[in-house]
This record gives structure tokens, sequence and C-alpha cells, in this order.
């Protein structure tokens, strides 16, 4: 068997108790035939990895699992693909979200600021 088709029918069996959640259907029977099961539609995935590249997958659905820390992308046509749950951290923050990121932190400090002095009684 070829690397890729391999490496779809693996991450279709490791994530086989979410497929089959995310499709509503008994693992038992999601297992004995996979792609019957999977839908694709007309969905496109896209990935920004923390070095700003990326990939968009066409007819694609993406599947998260925390425990794994990991993202599947399952696509149609181009096999199925594993990445690394990342947050960002603070030595790498997009351009193009600088702006946002450093909002993010003057509205915590707002709100924070405005629950204590309402617990002070100060704000009606």
């Amino acid at each position: 068997m070829y690397p890729v088709p391999e490496h779809a029918q693996r991450l279709e069996t490791q994530w086989a108790e979410l497929l089959s959640r995310h499709f509503n259907v008994d693992l038992d029977a999601f297992l004995a035939a996979p792609s019957r099961h999977m839908d694709f539609r007309n969905q496109a995935v896209q990935i920004e990895l923390m070095d700003g590249s990326g990939a968009t997958f066409q007819r694609a659905f993406p599947l998260v699992d925390e425990r794994r820390k990991a993202i599947a992308v399952f696509t149609e046509h181009c096999g199925h693909h594993l990445f690394p749950i990342c947050w960002v951290p603070c030595d790498h923050v997009p351009v193009r979200s600088w702006a946002l990121f450093k909002a993010r932190d003057v509205l915590r400090e707002l709100i924070r600021t405005l629950k204590a002095e309402q617990a002070l009684g100060k704000v009606a």
C-alpha cells in the first residue's frame, strides 16, 4: 500500500471514536466502512500555523481533539492530515492580529477594573 492511503486509514482508525460521534454513527458500523460514513460536502478548511505558513483544503472537515492536542483534517481527495494545536506565544503574533491581541488585553483589564469598582459600590 502507498504511504498516503495507509496514513489515511490509520487516522480513520485512530480517530474513529470522534469520527463516529461527528457523523452520529455507531462505532462498529463506522469502523466497518469509514468512507461510507464520511461526508465532505463543499466545505473548505484553512489551517494557519504558528510560523505563518498554512494550507487550504477543499471538500474537507476538521476535528479537534483536546486530549491529543491535535487537529485532524479529513479531505475527500488529498488524504488526511494531522496538525498540533498551538497556542500563540507572546513572541509570535502576526502583524495583522497585533491590534486585536492588544485590544483583548485592554478590554480584560477594563472588565477587571469595572468589576472591582462595582464590588466596592463605586459603579451603579
